[in-house]
């Protein structure tokens, strides 16, 4: 009779959960790429930055489990897309924030469907940047097509790279209360 009673309360208490809001699914995607795989290109400055970040993503919020960090060696170009797309988009609903975050090497390449006016997509450079002897990047165009697709209400990117300024020109801005008064800010730092 007990067990029988049991089964009962649980099906009730799942019944009222199903009506109960979920929990927002927070989540945020810090890469930092100081030793490339060409020492040649290394930086100084991009770890020391995804630690800094990571606090300032506690601090507004984001809990460790929702932190993922990518750095180096681990900070692939396949690692990146399927981190962005695994991570970023899938699970992630209206109701979410997401806060993506890249320090590291930034370039510019031919601009290959002419939406660029000066000629150059941008691009962020993965720990990978030559394989098989070509270039390996992540283009402004691949980085809108994805970040298109991820339905959080609220979005923090910031790219820490060269050329970066235009990186995300493509994506659904919607205005954030109490900050319209600072207007559209771009930030390109220079190599």
């Amino acid at each position: 009779m007990k067990l029988k009673g049991l089964k009962k309360v649980l099906a009730f208490v799942l019944f009222l959960y199903s009506f109960l809001p979920l929990k927002a699914e927070n989540r945020a995607l810090l890469i930092g790429i100081g030793n490339y795989n060409h020492p040649a290109f290394n930086l100084n400055g991009p770890i020391l930055d995804v630690k800094l970040i990571e606090e300032l993503a506690l601090k507004i919020g984001f809990q460790k489990p929702q932190i993922k960090i990518i750095i180096n060696s681990q900070a692939t170009r396949s690692a990146i897309l399927s981190s962005i797309n695994d991570w970023l988009i899938k699970g992630v609903g209206p109701r979410d924030k997401i806060f993506f975050y890249f320090s590291g090497h930034g370039t510019q390449v031919e601009d290959t469907n002419s939406d660029e006016n000066d000629g150059c997509d941008e691009a962020l450079v993965p720990f990978d940047l030559f394989r098989n002897g070509h270039r390996v990047l992540i283009t402004d165009d691949e980085i809108n097509t994805l970040f298109n697709q991820i339905e959080a209400s609220q979005r923090l990117i910031i790219i820490d790279s060269c050329h970066s300024g235009t990186a995300t020109r493509n994506l659904k801005i919607l205005p954030i209360k109490g900050l319209a008064r600072y207007g559209k800010l771009l930030v390109d730092t220079k190599c």
